[in-house]
């Protein structure tokens, strides 16, 4: 009897633990693409197409990050972001000794969309490298900047970032790391004529020249006159501004502002943009409740900047969107950054020769997200109305929009399932339409996907 009972027993046993195992492995592998609901948005398109990995083996690691976009004058899309592959190496090192060693890939990947066509991908710059775990010395693209001038010619810059960092045992496993030392090597340039080709990337600003091992932040704009300008932000809060010559020649130069008391300005957060006529608009947040902004018109200095936010809460984090309409008028988002209590998204404009509007309270977030402040992302349409995106509950990308009459839309998430590396969506208007790249995936496996919301 007892013989009978384990031949019957046995067998379902070994099938339950099959079913559990391959439903496991069934959840471990199959990546869901995210999906929008009813909303005006296109279903996501993956852009970077990334494959996914034959099986999920240890120390196995391809994803992207860091999508950014611009838009040309004749409405092409111009998408640029990192790609890293990350594979294990088992090495012996004696009879019972053993290291992973691993065979790191990193490269910037491009890619446009003309008339709803994603074109094939371009690897832009690459290098490879073979690291240990437990110390490791890692260099990154950093630090992306992307735009384009009214010849459709593209700009891009980056910086190489040198990472040491060290493996942090829990238990037997090696879990987390934790940073030694980062320092920024160079920031780069490169440049594509309209239906040419990339240029060769050119070395334009080194921090370590100016005694800093880092650059906090990078800006790009671009005048009428074809010409790049950038301004870098150190650690010091100095700042560097970095355009050409007439001889065509690279050259920084320190910039200091100083505010109406006589004060030397510490930029937490810095964003630039130059307007039609080639004044220059710089907007920076001090600490958490100051905003200023200075103007720079064509051929003169930088006047003195002004205090635009007259001492209202604004709970200003590491990051604010900004956006300049086609009236001179600045239009803000931002997440509320406190450490306690709600952290509500918020906007706020500025008419010319004025301060700081009332805060608009879009949304009292019962949640704490405070870590995707960098979420937060501002587009106008035509009539230079907001549209803001965030991420919010389960890292859903939410969506409001101002309507007719001054009022606002209701919030809606237009996406789901969305993965755990959704960080830092991007979002720009054009004529056309509303463009919207972010990433998702799993933690060793993701891809770039992209969204539009037609405006006609």
């Amino acid at each position: 009897m007892r013989t009978k009972i384990i031949k019957i027993v046995f067998p379902l046993i070994i099938v339950a633990l099959l079913i559990f195992f391959g439903i496991s492995y069934i959840k471990k592998t199959e990546i869901y693409p995210p999906t929008f609901g009813e909303t005006n948005w296109s279903s996501p398109i993956n852009i970077s197409r990334i494959p996914p990995p034959a099986s999920f083996e240890e120390w196995k690691e391809i994803y992207p990050e860091s999508p950014i976009l611009t838009v040309d004058g004749n409405d092409v899309l111009h998408a640029v972001w990192v790609e890293q592959s990350s594979e294990g190496i088992k090495e012996t090192l004696g009879l019972e000794v053993w290291d992973w060693r691993f065979n790191v890939k990193k490269y910037l990947s491009y890619s446009f969309n003309k008339d709803g066509v994603w074109s094939e991908l371009t690897q832009l710059f690459s290098f490879s490298q073979i690291q240990p775990y437990y110390i490791t010395e890692d260099k990154n693209f950093t630090k992306l900047a992307l735009v384009s001038d009214k010849k459709d010619t593209l700009y891009l810059i980056w910086s190489l970032t040198e990472t040491k960092s060290e493996a942090v045992e829990r238990g037997k496993t090696p879990t987390t790391r934790a940073v030694i030392s980062a320092k920024d090597i160079n920031v780069f340039y490169s440049q594509k004529l309209k239906d040419g080709e990339w240029s060769e990337p050119e070395k334009i600003f080194n921090p370590q020249e100016e005694d800093q091992n880092q650059i906090s932040q990078i800006l790009l704009a671009v005048d009428s006159d074809c010409r790049p300008h950038i301004i870098c932000r150190l650690p010091d809060y100095s700042i560097y501004q970095i355009t050409k010559d007439k001889n065509n020649n690279w050259f920084s130069s320190p910039q200091t502002f100083k505010t109406q008391g006589g004060v030397v300005a510490r930029p937490k957060y810095l964003w630039l943009t130059v307007d039609n006529n080639d004044t220059w608009h710089l907007v920076w947040s001090e600490k958490e409740n100051r905003m200023y902004y200075a103007l720079k018109p064509k051929g003169k200095d930088w006047q003195t900047p002004v205090e635009i936010s007259q001492g209202k809460e604004l709970h200003l984090g590491s990051f604010f969107s900004a956006v300049l309409d086609k009236e001179g008028n600045l239009h803000f988002a931002w997440r509320d950054t406190r450490a306690q209590g709600p952290n509500p998204i918020i906007y706020a404009f500025k008419l010319k020769n004025e301060t700081l509007s009332e805060l608009v309270y879009l949304i009292e977030d019962p949640h704490d997200f405070s870590g995707y402040e960098w979420g937060v992302r501002l587009t106008l349409n035509g009539n230079n109305f907001p549209h803001v995106i965030w991420i919010g509950e389960d890292t859903q990308i939410m969506y409001i929009n101002k309507i007719k009459g001054g009022s606002w839309s209701e919030s809606v998430a237009i996406s789901n399932n969305l993965g755990r590396i959704n960080r830092e969506p991007y979002l720009i208007g054009s004529e056309e339409a509303f463009h919207l790249v972010f990433m998702s995936g799993e933690w060793t496996y993701g891809n770039i996907f992209y969204s539009f919301k037609p405006l006609k």
